[in-house]
């Protein structure tokens, strides 16, 4: 979920229940604020009754066109209870003036005249009617709701963009950085402290990454250089001796050592290409017709692996042209299609299955190998000779830099492996 959005929903759960709370609230000073105003009416209106009753004027008339109504009656000192000689309360009345029955306000109070006999006088009107003042705070409240709502989403989003675009630019630019690349310093400027902070932050471990990119970049090259010198020297003093007269003994150690020599040359080279493609050294890309060059490769490999007859057999449904580095490309076809002849059987077979968007290449095998384990750097199913267990790691790595999709299964006594370049 974006960080706007999951604001925006905390934001309305708070506002439900501050709302809420203020509805509930506003509901019970409302009633207690009305309420106090028609008790100090009914109070009012009792005690006007009261005081012409004990001076003899005639009392108003109870259906006066008024909401307010009342009723005297004598009653006996015995039935005086002096806790509710006062006494406000709620019920259903008959409003003569209105002809209906509806809530009312009640005050009842005892009172002596001036005669000594006691009476009691219940004066009452018309009081407000709950569910419907209950309804219409609702009504505001949810209206207030999805108001306050619309204008805090408008503003939110507004301040949200304005004030995270320093942040947005940050993750462009990480997403576009290519390590040794082009991209330079972040150039983010912002009167934000946090993000200026981060900016900081960001360009100074950038900063350190390309040291010591750059540093383990000329430590490989310069390892590979130092490597390949003794190497050579090596090589050419051994085929020296080979020239000179030796005995057959001498001559068997010469070429074991040559052949060491040769599979160390090689481990060299593919351990600097590895490194290579790991820290994105191909960065220049074209269209490359695979189609073409696995035709090409797969004539020189049926040529090099000819005494193992092998058959091979190539399945074509459509072109198969890739935007990637070229070099890349080729390499990527050598070491699986090299996998496929080095690691096969007498009389075994490769099948070559070509897409669009895919390549398929099977070849005999006797047992699966581990499909957690088989494109990791040295790890060979069976020893072969001469070969260095890098070849799928390559094939992997490149995948990896492209975001190609590589899969590895068993089927029918026959090891595949896919790549789906999408």
């Amino acid at each position: 979920m974006k960080l706007k959005y999951r604001i925006i929903k905390r934001v309305c759960i708070a506002l439900l229940a501050i709302l809420s709370i203020w509805a509930g609230v506003f509901y019970f000073v409302i009633i207690g604020e009305v309420y106090d105003e028609i008790d100090d009416n009914l109070k009012e209106y009792s005690e006007s009754i009261i005081s012409r009753f004990n001076s003899g004027e005639d009392l108003p008339n109870r259906n006066n066109g008024t909401n307010n109504s009342y009723h005297v009656e004598l009653i006996s000192d015995s039935y005086i209870d002096i806790d509710q000689s006062s006494l406000f309360l709620e019920d259903m009345v008959y409003i003569e003036a209105k002809g209906e029955t509806e809530p009312a306000r009640i005050f009842k109070t005892i009172f002596r005249s001036d005669s000594g006999k006691t009476y009691r006088l219940i004066v009452y009107t018309p009081s407000i009617e709950h569910e419907d003042l209950l309804e219409s705070i609702l009504l505001s409240v949810v209206s207030l709701f999805f108001l306050l709502l619309i204008v805090i989403i408008v503003i939110n989003i507004w301040v949200y963009k304005s004030s995270m675009s320093p942040m947005y630019k940050i993750l462009q630019w990480l997403k576009e950085y290519q390590l040794g690349g082009a991209s330079g310093r972040l150039d983010n400027e912002t009167d934000i402290s946090e993000f200026q902070k981060l900016n900081d932050a960001i360009n100074t471990n950038i900063e350190r990454i390309e040291k010591n990119y750059i540093t383990q970049k000329e430590f490989i090259a310069n390892a590979s250089h130092e490597l390949q010198t003794p190497l050579a020297i090596c090589k050419i003093r051994l085929d020296a001796l080979l020239d000179s007269p030796l005995g057959e003994k001498q001559l068997g150690e010469i070429v074991k050592t040559q052949q060491t020599i040769d599979y160390m040359t090689r481990l060299n080279k593919t351990l600097l290409l590895l490194s290579k493609i790991e820290n994105n050294q191909f960065v220049e890309k074209e269209m490359v017709d695979f189609s073409s060059m696995l035709e090409s490769l797969i004539s020189d490999f049926k040529e090099i692996y000819q005494s193992q007859h092998i058959d091979v057999q190539v399945e074509s449904n459509a072109m198969l042209s890739v935007n990637m580095n070229h070099t890349l490309a080729k390499t990527l076809a050598i070491n699986i299609l090299k996998n496929a002849f080095v690691h096969n059987v007498n009389n075994g077979s490769v099948n070559v299955k070509i897409d669009s968007h895919s390549l398929t290449i099977e070849n005999s095998g006797s047992k699966e190998l581990d499909p957690s384990s088989i494109f990791e750097r040295f790890y060979q199913g069976a020893k072969k000779e001469n070969s260095t267990g890098l070849g799928l790691a390559i094939v992997h790595s490149i995948c990896s830099e492209n975001n190609f999709d590589v899969r590895y299964k068993f089927v029918e006594d026959k090891h595949q492996f896919s790549v789906i370049f999408e």
